[in-house]
């Protein structure tokens, strides 16, 4: 009897230990009809998505965004999108580097 009791309880316990550690999904997909990479950070600073954003995505890219350095991590994402279009086209690419390129997606930190 102490057997089945010890069993019953090891069990209860490990599936509760289970639950515990269950991953929760937390992200949260903004998807942007027209927003510019120009307008990027005013548009984060505006709706205030400061500590939330965790990835930014143009058509072709994405980035993580570190919440420590976000106004690096943009720049860096605007010129390497830059540089891969240009890469395409280069004449795609120098009217993205002039007027910007759409960015469709900023992925959130939601918890």
């Amino acid at each position: 009897m102490k057997k089945i009791v010890a069993t019953l309880f090891l069990l209860c316990l490990a599936i509760n230990t289970y639950k515990a550690f269950e991953i929760k999904n937390c992200t949260k997909n903004l998807t942007l009809d027209n927003l510019n990479s120009k307008d990027l950070l005013t548009y984060i600073k505006e709706n205030d998505l400061l500590g939330k954003v965790s990835q930014v995505c143009s058509q072709d890219l994405c980035k993580s965004i570190s919440l420590n350095s976000i106004e690096h991590d943009i720049q860096e994402f605007i010129k390497q999108n830059v540089n891969y279009i240009k890469s395409k086209n280069e004449e795609l690419g120098l009217s993205a580097d002039l007027k910007g390129f759409r960015i469709e997606k900023i992925i959130l930190n939601d918890c």
